[in-house]
């Protein structure tokens, strides 16, 4: 159930004021928070809470509290710098829910059994850092109502004031040596009065932003620069000051052309000069009340950016119906605003991607998920499609189901096309190359093998997951890897052709020779982008040569090895016996088979036959000759 508001803007005025005094005479920090958290509480319907501020290492240290238990608060003390809620915390973003919905994880036993149901975090910044957070809850009511978190963050806003003022008094009382170089190096307006409130010293930013020289403002009055029909009142309080009463002053410098500088000032008195001082710093809240102005504009503010914005933006409701669009998705889609608010997101996504977008967008709703993104078709009004990347993302203010949905649209039709067009050409690269009787390869620019073609993978017999990256380099034989890896180092160097002969695996056989050419690929910007290569079989080729030169030696050796007869042969004119080396004589068949490769056949010469057989000879005379 809701908070139901127990104040009226006088009660809210009240407690303000209140804080306000509280704060102006409160040095200690601690005192200070105490009093702020006790303010918060005063609101209604919240009964626990804490201060926490941040230690040097980025963790959250818990400084005051108040309404909670003893194991709650021993298990929540200190917050880990590492810890997720430290980042939630940074964005500077304060957080209305219930306790599960803001604490989901690191929730301990302990943090569960407290009971907490409402929640607030209101991160505190003091510039442009995060100093403190305000977390506010109440055991007994869901939500926080509007007034009552408007009035949170007036509140909370006052952490860094007092967070700032308190280190500069403790700075300021710790060290009268370190005072000159604060005095000069802060941006804070600075002055030090005497005891009758005069001006003795001012820092650079006093004359800079009021306009004034030294010699203009020492020796005057500090009611001198403040403005005329509010001198008594700051009279009063500087009277206060004075008496050590009060320490605080919320009212504006005016600058010497008149213009009203709102400030808070707090004083600490010291010693100037050797002499009693007060030392006042007062705080320009400019930013602080255009931060004011700014949130009570930020729906016009917000609802420019988003009109102006380059991607497509609307709020969706819960059915997918559009609250609210932009100019460009109107642009995207074809659509006016009027056209687009009686629509949903359904109606306008292609038939073929309804029905996974919807499922999507239901467990959104359901709170099953926060967001998602995917890429859809969706009909432009002139029954066209148009491709755009969408984000959906749940925006939540209670823990039922989302208040709206926030859709973002990026016209991605020009990069689907060419994607298209890209995996169009790779696909009938890949039939060419799958078609082709060689080996084909591509590599990425680090020489990662990123395709073979089917030829290569019925040639090795191996499969694409023992082959892509550098899996190939296993089929290549042992003894010719350390040349292929080097020569692929030199190539990818280089980014020149390239041709190489080795052996690779094959399915058939252990081993086949392949003769690999290679030429670099380049990107359309003309980046090196790898090498596309081809291998053919000539493993025959290399056969013939092996035999070729192998018959080449046998030839070399055997002609190393033939005898001739050079020279005067020795042979006897009556006996026909030659002479050897050695001297001795033989008849002329050993010494030819000895110098020569030739081998003896005896026969009879026609003279000798008829000398030796004349009567043979003249028998064989006598038979008639034979026809045919």
């Amino acid at each position: 159930m809701a908070v139901e508001t127990p104040f009226d803007a006088a009660v809210l005025l009240s407690i303000e004021r209140d804080l306000a005094v509280t704060l102006a005479e409160t040095r200690e920090l601690d005192a200070a928070l105490e009093a702020i958290l006790d303010a918060a509480l005063r609101l209604g319907g919240l009964d626990g809470g804490g201060v926490y501020l941040f230690r040097e290492d980025g963790g959250l240290r818990l400084a005051v509290h108040r309404g909670l238990g003893a194991a709650f608060i021993a298990d929540t003390t200190d917050i880990d710098p590492t810890d997720p809620r430290i980042d939630v915390v940074r964005r500077g973003v304060p957080m209305f829910a219930t306790y599960d919905a803001i604490v989901v994880s690191n929730t301990s036993e302990a943090q569960r059994g407290e009971g907490l149901h409402a929640l607030a975090v209101i991160p505190v910044c003091s510039g442009d850092e995060t100093v403190a957070v305000l977390n506010v809850a109440s055991h007994t009511v869901d939500e926080i109502a509007q007034p009552v978190r408007d009035a949170l963050i007036s509140i909370a806003s006052r952490i860094g004031n007092v967070v700032q003022r308190v280190r500069i008094e403790a700075a300021v009382r710790a060290s009268q040596a370190d005072f000159q170089a604060l005095f000069d190096g802060l941006r804070d307006f600075l002055f030090v009065l005497d005891e009758a409130g005069a001006m003795v010293h001012v820092n650079s930013v006093v004359t800079e932003r009021l306009g004034y020289t030294r010699e203009e403002l020492l020796g005057q009055s500090v009611l001198f620069v403040h403005p005329e029909p509010r001198r008594d009142e700051a009279m009063q309080i500087v009277g206060e000051m004075l008496a050590g009463a009060s320490t605080f002053c919320p009212i504006p410098l005016v600058a010497k052309d008149g213009a009203h500088i709102p400030v808070e000032t707090v004083v600490s008195r010291g010693r100037w000069n050797g002499r009693p001082a007060i030392l006042g710093i007062s705080r320009d809240i400019t930013r602080r009340a255009l931060a004011e102005s700014a949130l009570q504009q930020s729906e016009r503010i917000q609802r420019t950016i988003v009109d102006h914005a380059p991607v497509g933006i609307a709020r969706l409701d819960v059915h997918g119906r559009f609250l609210q669009s932009n100019a460009a998705l109107e642009a995207m889609l074809g659509y006016s605003h009027d056209a687009l608010a009686e629509l949903d997101f359904a109606q306008l996504t292609h038939p073929e991607d309804v029905a996974g977008s919807v499922e999507l967008f239901r467990s959104l709703v359901r709170r099953e998920r926060e967001s998602f993104m995917l890429q859809k078709r969706f009909l432009r009004r002139s029954g066209a499609f148009v491709w755009l990347e969408v984000s959906f993302c749940a925006v939540h203010g209670s823990p039922d189901q989302p208040d709206f949905v926030l859709l973002l649209a990026n016209d991605i039709t020009t990069r689907r096309n060419l994607e298209a067009a890209q995996a169009e050409s790779e696909r009938q690269f890949r039939q060419m190359a799958d078609a082709a009787p060689v080996l084909i390869w591509v590599c990425d620019g680090e020489g990662r093998r990123s395709f073979f073609n089917r030829t290569w993978y019925a040639f090795t017999g191996r499969t694409s997951v023992q082959e892509l990256g550098d899996g190939w380099m296993a089929g290549v034989h042992p003894d010719d890897a350390f040349a292929v890896r080097t020569s692929t180092t030199r190539a990818l160097a280089e980014r020149v052709p390239t041709a190489r002969e080795y052996r690779l695996h094959h399915a058939g056989s252990p081993w086949r020779w392949v003769l690999e050419r290679a030429n670099p690929r380049f990107d359309a910007s003309g980046h090196f982008a790898g090498f596309i290569g081809s291998c053919i079989d000539i493993t025959d080729r290399k056969r013939i040569e092996t035999d070729r030169e192998e018959l080449v030696a046998q030839l070399q050796h055997a002609l190393a090895d033939v005898k001739t007869l050079r020279g005067l042969v020795p042979i006897c004119a009556w006996c026909r016996k030659v002479r050897n080396d050695q001297g001795y004589w033989g008849v002329i068949e050993e010494f030819l088979r000895d110098h020569s490769e030739a081998e003896i056949s005896h026969g009879v010469c026609p003279e000798c036959l008829e000398k030796h057989f004349p009567e043979e000879t003249a028998a064989m005379k006598k038979e008639p000759e034979k026809v045919g």
